[in-house]
């Protein structure tokens, strides 16, 4: 019988992947990145994840590595609102590369402190979020002006969609929006389940593209008049 003796593994030669550069190597998994977001997008389902990307990290060490390194692949934040301690980890291995930030999955019919926790987190990254897409809940709009403490400079693509619990809204109640900052270099505009009084609250000089889905619209003619003090 013949026995074949296996060497332990630190006598095997590096393999020809560990010796990829480093700048290669991120490159490769920003791409594989951009398309499991792309997938998850394409799917709309939790079976095809935008974090699918995950697991080359975890091949070897030098891998790992390179992945800790390249902040750029850990500033795409697409977190529900029960997913406090991976935002903390991408915030942190994002460095100070600019954000694109996704709050999504809001889970009805409560909210929790955790919530505005996860908000308070986001929004404290809001001068290098350059696209923001936020489910929330009328409720903690009404808190976001005194969450907003500085104009975003580099936002540049928002969305908004306001969720009510059980027909309640109190931006109704207060009569004031609570989103009236300047937002100098916004391009990209979507509102979705807010009166038309309440979007137009957003438009700015230099929007570029504006997507509207309100619950409750003026005459046909202010809206035109509106959309028209748009620059073409």
């Amino acid at each position: 019988m013949d026995i074949s003796v296996v060497p332990p593994s630190s006598s095997f030669p590096p393999s020809h992947i560990s010796r990829l550069p480093s700048e290669l190597l991120t490159n490769i998994f920003l791409r594989l990145a951009h398309a499991c977001r792309h997938e998850a997008r394409a799917m709309d389902c939790y079976s095809h994840q935008p974090y699918a990307w995950l697991p080359v990290t975890r091949v070897c060490r030098f891998w790992h590595d390179a992945a800790l390194q390249c902040h750029s692949l850990w500033a795409f934040i697409d977190v529900s609102y029960d997913a406090l301690e991976w935002l903390k980890v991408l915030l942190v291995r994002s460095g100070r590369v600019p954000l694109v930030a996704k709050l999504n999955d809001w889970d009805p019919p409560y909210e929790d402190q955790s919530d505005q926790v996860i908000l308070e987190l986001v929004l404290q990254e809001l001068p290098r979020i350059v696209k923001l897409e936020v489910e929330i809940t009328a409720s903690l709009l009404t808190k976001l002006e005194a969450l907003v403490q500085h104009p975003p400079p580099m936002l540049r693509s928002l969305s908004l969609r306001k969720i009510c619990i059980n027909g309640d809204d109190p931006l109704h109640e207060q009569g004031h929006f609570p989103l009236n900052f300047d937002l100098p270099h916004l391009r990209s505009l979507k509102v979705f389940r807010f009166k038309f009084s309440e979007a137009k609250t957003l438009f700015r000089p230099s929007l570029r593209k504006l997507v509207l889905d309100a619950t409750e619209y003026p005459p046909l003619r202010e809206v035109s008049e509106c959309i028209r003090e748009l620059p073409p």
